[in-house]
């Protein structure tokens, strides 16, 4: 992505959310936005103006659980944080980030309604970007209101407030979130930033903490023609990662667990031999090998054996020490039986013959 497009898009999405989009911007980003049912009782909440400024392509709020801390990057006009809200419910919390102002200047002004009539969590959204969350924006915007740079010197100062912003004020801190969403945005980061806010969801996740990322996927790279075309941009197709590339890129960062839950069988969009689906994602940063119990488990079937991302091979059958690379294969009731009753505590069933 050139800086153009970057411009391009983030004027795109402003026109989007004030609806003075052209009728061809308009269409493409209603193409893209062939997202997965969600919960009627939970959108019945949400106020109108939010739900009609939505562009996702997937619904990754499925895998919030209650009390949980729950950030969205690129939350836009909110919808997936107002829903995270409710599921959350008052003993979690939930922030939205994005850097438009527009698309935020909706998701504020709908909360004060929701927040009275709604027993939800705590609802925030805070202007950032997706791959430097240490960064408060709204802050940064604030200096640069009366001091903006005129010259190097003055570039130099805005650059030193921003680091100091970073350490001292840091927007999303490290190991604080219980769960971190996207959707339909990853694509519209730069190339350069893609790597970088994998990097910053695992930097803010708590050990153990997971995933829920729905976007759009290529079945080959993408041509640079078409990567060139602001338009295709903010409809989210010309800045998607290739599908095998896109799960390498999470493993690569350290993420376990990498489970592919959706995946659209008909292409959302094709040009010439290029494809493109919609995708949810999930995946868990490990825990810390540090202090943490590994139980004895064994491995259900059906399969003969069953390979962690340790590299640990866990056969059928057959007690053996769990992986702590490997926890994520029990956090969500994976195929295995629990041996070490000491470690995790399972209720005998109300019928149990034992």
């Amino acid at each position: 992505m050139t800086d153009h497009i970057g411009i391009s898009v983030r004027e795109d999405y402003a026109a989007l959310a004030e609806k003075r989009a052209d009728a061809l911007l308009a269409s493409q980003t209603q193409v893209v936005c062939c997202s997965e049912a969600y919960d009627v009782n939970l959108m019945k909440k949400v106020p109108k103006a939010v739900v009609e400024a939505d562009f996702g392509c997937g619904n990754p709020t499925k895998y919030i659980r209650p009390g949980d801390i729950v950030l969205d990057l690129g939350c836009g006009a909110g919808m997936n944080c107002y829903i995270a809200a409710q599921i959350a419910g008052p003993s979690g919390s939930v922030i939205g980030i994005d850097f438009n102002d527009a698309m935020l200047g909706i998701a504020r002004k709908a909360l004060p309604e929701f927040s009275a009539s709604v027993e939800a969590a705590p609802l925030a959204f805070r202007m950032g970007s997706a791959h430097d969350l240490a960064l408060d924006l709204d802050q940064a915007n604030e200096y640069l209101r009366s001091n903006a740079p005129s010259d190097v010197i003055g570039i130099q100062k805005y650059q030193d407030l921003a680091d100091k912003l970073r350490h001292e004020k840091t927007l999303i801190s490290d190991n604080s979130v219980d769960v971190v969403i996207s959707n339909c945005v990853i694509n519209l980061l730069a190339d350069r930033d893609k790597k970088l806010v994998f990097q910053e969801i695992f930097r803010v996740l708590k050990p153990g903490g997971r995933f829920a990322i729905s976007d759009n996927v290529s079945n080959i790279p993408v041509p640079e023609a078409v990567k060139n075309d602001a338009m295709l941009w903010s409809a989210c197709y010309a800045g998607v990662l290739q599908e095998q590339q896109f799960y390498s890129s999470l493993e690569a960062t350290g993420f376990a667990g990498i489970t592919i839950e959706v995946r659209n069988d008909d292409p959302a969009k094709i040009i010439e031999e290029l494809e493109f689906y919609s995708i949810t994602v999930t995946g868990e940063k490990p825990l810390k090998s540090g202090g943490v119990d590994t139980p004895k488990v064994m491995y259900k079937g059906p399969s003969k054996a069953i390979v962690g991302d340790s590299g640990k091979m866990y056969r059928r059958g057959i007690p053996d020490t769990l992986s702590v690379a490997d926890q994520y294969l029990i956090s969500s009731g994976g195929p295995f039986y629990i041996l070490d009753d000491d470690v995790i505590n399972q209720a005998p069933a109300k019928n149990a013959c034992c």
